[in-house]
Order: C-alpha cells, then sequence, then structure tokens
C-alpha cells in the first residue's frame, strides 16, 4: 500500500518513531548542532508528537543521517596458539577403597606414637 506524503504527515507515530527522532536529536547535540536547551525541549516535544508532521518539524534543520555502507566494528581473529590457555592439570583420584570425605590422615611413613 503506497502512502503519499500528505497522507503520511497525519498517520500518528509510534513509541519506535519517537526514539528513532530522539537518537538523531542525541546526534545533533553531540555534534555540537543543537544547545542543551534547544536539545531539551526538543526531546520533550518529541515525547508528546502524534503524527509523523509533528516529528518531521524536529529535524527539519538538521542535516540527514547518512547510512552506513558497512559495518565498522572489525572481526576478531581466532586465538592463535601461543594464546590458548594451557589445559587444566589432571586432578588427583583416591586409591581404591580409601575413604573420601574427612580430613587426609598423616602419610603412611609418618608414626603417630
Amino acid at each position: 500500500m503506497l502512502v503519499d506524503m500528505d497522507q503520511r504527515d497525519q498517520m500518528r507515530a509510534a513509541d519506535t518513531d519517537r526514539e528513532a527522532v530522539v537518537e538523531r536529536l542525541r546526534t545533533a547535540l553531540n555534534e555540537g548542532r543543537l544547545q542543551l536547551h534547544e536539545f531539551d525541549e526538543r526531546v520533550a516535544e518529541a515525547y508528546q508528537s502524534k503524527t509523523y508532521a509533528d516529528l518531521d518539524r524536529l529535524l527539519v534543520d538538521l542535516p540527514g543521517v547518512r547510512p552506513v555502507s558497512r559495518s565498522q566494528v572489525a572481526a576478531v581473529p581466532p586465538p592463535t596458539p601461543a594464546q590458548t590457555p594451557p589445559p587444566p592439570a589432571p586432578r588427583a583420584r583416591c586409591p581404591a577403597g580409601s575413604p573420601r570425605s574427612g580430613a587426609p590422615g598423616p602419610p603412611p611413613s609418618v608414626s603417630t606414637s
């Protein structure tokens, strides 16, 4: 369904539309295009906006957002063998028939008399 611009302007905006406008305003603030009080005023108006026309007028004096042609995040290469941590040491096992609970007794070569 195609909607002409007049009809779009009168359509009600969603919360996600308001959030997108607030993000654009935040970018403009970070770029130095808006002063803090202007940002605060426009954010308040964005959250009170009902239609797309209400939201569009908040951005009319700001340049458009340039789409990113490709991701700026670089892939992390897999670790090399030198970076791979060593495997854990094998755990000591109790000999068959020895108790598994309580404090260990004295070594067999020590006399307790």
